[in-house]
């Protein structure tokens, strides 16, 4: 069900900042870097981003990484309408200047929320919406070619709750020239045993194997 969601698009060079407002090119590593958005640090979706860790690690080259960031970890301030209005403005003061180097240098980004209310979790919705950076004229950064995927955990049992997260991710990616490469889903009542669970591990499995496939084929 959740391979609709799996695409190809083209990639290219990527930047690193050097200092405050200015960048340089620069080419990323063949690094996933994961963002992980829940308050539960052994809940389900910490599970289910174990299991495509674990995937990632079983078909990996050498030189394929994986770090795990916890944004609970960072000071993650909101846009505020100064920044957005002003347009001499100097970036936000908080601890985004140290995520976006993270970003920049990652081939792929692998975002892990649970859904609260119908979407991504605040602070994951407070990280995604600072990446207007990459779309702000200002910040000379661009996400073009890296690959984006996304882990959700919920507690409604309906099988198609991720869907608008999914839809969400794969727009979001079209708009900053990224490839999207879809997600995975955990119900969180699911038991061990039960067919939810097994489709979940299934499509972490795969969604593991994809990641090191975009990874060992582009450039």
């Amino acid at each position: 069900m959740y391979l609709e969601f799996l695409h190809h698009y083209s990639y290219a060079d990527f930047y690193l900042p050097k200092n405050k407002g200015v960048y340089m090119p620069q080419q990323t590593t063949k690094t996933v870097t994961t963002f992980f958005g829940s308050a539960r640090l052994n809940g389900k979706t910490g599970w289910l981003l174990d299991q495509v860790t674990a995937s990632f690690n079983k078909h990996k080259d050498n030189d394929m990484a994986i770090r795990n960031i916890d944004l609970y970890d960072y000071k993650i301030s909101p846009l505020s309408r100064s920044f957005i209005e002003n347009k001499s403005e100097a970036p936000l003061d908080d601890d985004m200047k140290e995520l976006i180097p993270m970003i920049l240098t990652s081939k792929v980004i692998l975002l892990a929320t649970p859904i609260y209310w119908f979407t991504v979790s605040g602070i994951m919705k407070n990280f995604l919406d600072r990446w207007y950076d990459f779309s702000d004229e200002r910040a000379k950064l661009n996400l073009d070619g890296k690959g984006l995927a996304v882990l959700t955990a919920h507690a409604n049992p309906s099988s198609t709750m991720p869907f608008p997260v999914y839809k969400m991710m794969e727009e979001g990616a079209n708009f900053l020239n990224m490839v999207y490469l879809g997600g995975a889903d955990i119900i969180t009542s699911a038991e061990s045993g039960s067919n939810e669970y097994a489709i979940s591990v299934k499509t972490a499995e795969l969604l593991g194997k994809r990641i090191t496939d975009f990874l060992r084929y582009s450039k």
